[in-house]
């Protein structure tokens, strides 16, 4: 397992090199946004930390610096992370940027780990080579490397979902107990581990493991009652958000459907011809996950496929790539016969699609 560490080092440092020859060689430094939405640093003076602190990331910064204010965006933002980055930032002199650097790629870097041991003990050594190679060439795993949720996240639901098929409930459910306070989709791993202990036919007093989960989302609500006097200040936060997103979007299918007919660009923000060709991706994915296991099935639809409906496809590509057991399922059944070709083209169309996302997010233009 050690030359996979090695192998996650060498293929970041590839990705920062990269990210660096798109800086020094692409004048795509989009002033639009600059000054219109928050920056880092917050003087909104450009430097090299800048190119890769944009949207979201100067966000979580600026929540690790100031915590949460009533009526301010950053609400919307989940606590365990700009906490985490706080704290990490006493081990980098007080520099936070490189607090949610390190963190972010120790965390991608463990994520990936536990993602290859999970698809490697339940579907081969050949099938786990196959899906971590989708998972590092998607496009919306540039945040993998970035001061974003995704590495954290990807790090504690692979991880809880690992001990859930290995029947551990105790150390899933104390990685379920962090995924409320991460994502607002972290909450769905009660359906799934619930789905687990029933499969499992488990007396009721091992139904307890589901209070952690149930705390880590009871803890989010306390941590916005106490920085805000309202424990709700982040659903209204969303509110001030172009797209809004909502869990009652769910129910509006003319909505959904007028959304995804909604293209008026290649990419960008809320009519995304990309986001919307991931979101049809996705939904086909779902039925070879469906045919692989219920729980991969139930969780890959919750976590995958309600955000692309509550958000109306905003920023899918990055919010589909937490959907993981989509890229077990395709490894799974493509990686043999005719398949492998379907295998290699969609390799080489999300790398491609990746750099392209590379050299967005760093010139401060939208990515995802």
């Amino acid at each position: 397992m050690k030359r996979y560490y090695y192998g996650f080092i060498i293929y970041k440092a590839i990705w920062y090199v990269t990210a660096l020859v798109f800086i020094s060689h692409l004048p795509w430094w989009q002033l639009g946004s600059w000054g219109k939405v928050v920056g880092w640093p917050l003087e909104n003076t450009l430097t090299l930390a800048s190119h890769f602190s944009t949207w979201d990331a100067a966000q979580y910064l600026v929540n690790a610096k100031f915590g949460y204010k009533s009526g301010d965006l950053g609400c919307a933002f989940y606590p365990l992370w700009p906490g985490l980055i706080r704290l990490g930032s006493l081990l980098t002199g007080g520099d936070l940027f490189w607090s949610g650097i390190i963190l972010a790629n120790l965390f991608s870097i463990l994520g990936l780990v536990q993602f290859y041991r999970l698809v490697e003990e339940n579907h081969g050594a050949d099938a786990a080579k196959w899906a971590l190679i989708l998972i590092l060439v998607f496009p919306g795993a540039i945040f993998l490397h970035l001061i974003y949720t995704e590495p954290l996240f990807l790090w504690l639901s692979v991880s809880c979902l690992r001990h859930l098929l290995k029947q551990k409930f105790l150390p899933a459910a104390s990685y379920a107990y962090f995924m409320p306070l991460t994502r607002a989709v972290g909450v769905f791993v009660l359906l799934v581990f619930f789905l687990q202990l029933w499969r499992s036919r488990r007396g009721w007093r091992e139904y307890g493991y589901l209070m952690l989960p149930l705390g880590g989302y009871l803890s989010y609500f306390i941590v916005m009652w106490y920085f805000t006097g309202n424990p709700f200040e982040g659903f209204a936060a969303q509110k001030l958000y172009p797209n809004q997103p909502s869990i009652d979007n769910l129910l509006n299918l003319g909505q959904a459907i007028r959304g995804l007919l909604n293209i008026g660009e290649f990419h960008g923000g809320m009519d995304s011809a990309v986001d919307r060709l991931h979101y049809v991706m996705f939904a086909q994915a779902l039925v070879l996950v469906w045919r692989l296991d219920e729980r991969y099935f139930a969780y890959a639809l919750l976590v995958g496929g309600v955000p692309g409906l509550t958000h109306i496809y905003w920023s899918y590509p990055r919010l589909m790539m937490m959907a993981f057991p989509m890229f077990i399922a395709l490894a799974v059944y493509l990686r043999e016969g005719r398949g492998r070709w379907v295998l290699w083209y969609l390799v080489v169309l999300m790398g491609a699609l990746q750099l392209y996302f590379t050299a967005l997010y760093v010139h401060n233009r939208w990515a995802s």
